[in-house]
Formats: structure tokens, C-alpha cells, sequence
């Protein structure tokens, strides 16, 4: 039966930009409760393996977005909502007229790049996309269209998470930056 802490990564470091001894100190408590840690974050996830290198505390990392869920001891992203390639070519060749820009884990994708990074999400602007056309989750702004797999959001990706961790809910703890200081 696993048992999960999820907490904020930005509540982890402090204002020097690292972790605490204090908050060393406190995780290794919840780490010998045998509780696995999962963070949250927006920052990317070669900055959050970073931290991650000295005091090894992370066992999960989440995408606030929604973009992935990564198992750091198996090394490799679990969930992954990217494109796929052969989606992103059909975009490229039907909007190829249009400004379209490819948005990764770290921002806009140079077009140069598309075909070696993940793309999570794609905004194509002055069009209209009938979501027949694709079968996937669309929303429209005022100048543009958004793109993505399904639609990506950190409680969407929690609720995959979940199931595929088969965790019941009196095994899952929120901490929070006074907890952990």
C-alpha cells in the first residue's frame, strides 16, 4: 500500500534558493513514515532533478500545467500529454499559412526544434479548428486557438496519478511550507 506527500516545490526551497536543513530534517520525518514525496512545480524538470541530486527527496514530479508526471527512481515520465509527431506534421501542413507556435516544458518551441522536443500544447492564431478535425481539446481566445491532447490541468493529471498509483485517499497527505519548517 503506497502512501504519498505531495507538497509544492516552492514551498521546499527558501529564499536562498535552497533547502533548509530544517526542511531536510522534516522530510526525512515523512520519508521514515514511509511516504513517497511528489512535488508539484511549474519550474522544468532538469531544474527540479537538480535539486533533487545531493539530498535525494524527490520520489514524483508533477507538472502544474498538466504536462507530465515523471517517476524519478524508473527515470522516465509515466504520463506524458504530448503530441505526437504524426499530429504535429498534420497541424504544420493544414495551418502552414498561419502563425502557429508550439509550447514545451520550457516555453515556446523554436520551429527548428519541434521534432526533438515535447509539445504540449499548440496555439494556432487567426484560425478556426472544428475539434472533429482532430479529436482533441480545444479552446479559443480572442486571437487565437489553443491545442492540447486532453484538457491538461494539474487536478487531471492528480486524478491519473491516483489510479495509477492505486492510492486511496486516506494514504495521501498535504504538506505545506509551515510543516515542513
Amino acid at each position: 500500500m503506497k502512501k504519498v506527500a505531495i507538497c509544492k516545490f516552492e514551498d521546499l526551497i527558501g529564499k536562498e534558493d535552497a533547502i533548509s536543513v530544517n526542511t531536510m530534517l522534516n522530510i526525512e520525518k515523512i520519508k521514515n513514515k514511509k511516504y513517497l514525496l511528489l512535488v508539484h512545480s511549474n519550474k522544468n524538470l532538469e531544474e527540479l532533478l537538480y535539486y533533487n541530486r545531493d539530498f535525494p527527496f524527490i520520489d514524483y514530479i508533477v507538472s502544474e500545467k498538466g504536462y507530465y508526471f515523471y517517476d524519478v527512481k524508473k527515470g522516465k515520465k509515466v504520463i506524458n500529454n504530448k503530441f505526437s509527431k504524426q499530429i504535429i506534421n498534420k497541424i504544420c501542413k493544414m495551418f502552414k499559412n498561419r502563425t502557429i507556435k508550439f509550447i514545451g516544458e520550457n516555453g515556446i518551441i523554436k520551429e527548428n526544434r519541434i521534432r526533438d522536443e515535447d509539445i504540449y500544447e499548440i496555439n494556432i492564431f487567426d484560425s478556426v479548428i472544428k475539434n472533429e478535425d482532430f479529436n482533441l481539446n480545444i479552446s479559443k481566445e480572442k486571437d487565437r486557438v489553443n491545442i492540447t491532447i486532453k484538457e491538461l490541468s494539474y487536478e487531471n493529471i492528480m486524478k491519473d496519478i491516483y489510479s495509477k498509483l492505486k492510492l486511496k485517499e486516506e494514504n495521501i497527505i498535504e504538506i505545506n511550507k509551515e510543516m515542513l519548517n
